[in-house]
């Protein structure tokens, strides 16, 4: 059974590789299903035109989504609202008690999930690695 439409675009912005781990995780499980599936950094996508639907993924960073993926979300806004478009949040302070509420209450922009027309909406923790933080 497929679950999405049969051109997938996943779009991340990832800080320090966690994020990206996520999208080719989901490109792999998607794949498995006969999804034609693309996972690419925001920054490097040019074009979104060909695809049925979008996954877009961003870290959080200082308490902020990652530009990478505003300046994608405003190069393709008028696309990405006319298709399936869903959404997740690496925060690792999705480990913490209260973690999730916290990140849904403080990261998620709604104003922009509904301006996409967002489906659904997830947040992983990602991971932490201490010697790759500045």
């Amino acid at each position: 059974m497929v679950i999405f439409p049969m051109k997938l675009l996943i779009a991340y912005a990832s800080a320090h590789g966690s994020t990206a781990e996520v999208a080719l995780f989901l490109k792999r499980v998607l794949s498995a299903y006969d999804v034609e599936v693309t996972a690419s950094s925001a920054a490097q996508i040019t074009s979104v035109a060909s695809y049925d639907a979008f996954m877009l993924g961003t870290a959080i960073q200082d308490g902020m989504w990652l530009h990478e993926l505003f300046e994608f979300i405003d190069r393709f806004r008028d696309e990405l609202n006319k298709k399936p478009c869903y959404f997740w949040l690496n925060c690792i302070r999705v480990l913490e008690k209260g973690g999730y509420e916290h990140a849904l209450a403080n990261y998620v922009h709604q104003p922009t999930l509904d301006a996409l027309g967002v489906r659904d909406l997830a947040i992983f923790a990602g991971k932490l690695q201490i010697n790759t933080i500045d």
